[in-house]
């Protein structure tokens, strides 16, 4: 199965746009809180489609990237 990053995961992302929430926090291993502050903030897009909030899967492979980088940087 090809991971969110790649690599083997118990969560699939072969073929899937977006997840919930709750998806994206297992997917990344983050706390749902720091999910939602990240969307808040607005460094992770996000989408809603009627009462449903989405986050594409590029979405958070652009967020993790960033936190990379953020985390490189201050070294």
């Amino acid at each position: 199965m090809d991971g969110i990053l790649g690599g083997d995961s118990r969560v699939a992302t072969e073929g899937l746009l977006a997840v919930s929430p709750a998806d994206a926090a297992r997917l990344t291993g983050v706390g749902r809180t720091k999910l939602y502050e990240a969307i808040g903030s607005g460094a992770l897009r996000s989408l809603k489609i009627g009462k449903r909030r989405l986050i594409m899967i590029e979405a958070l492979r652009d967020w993790l990237a960033a936190a990379e980088r953020e985390a490189t940087d201050a070294r």
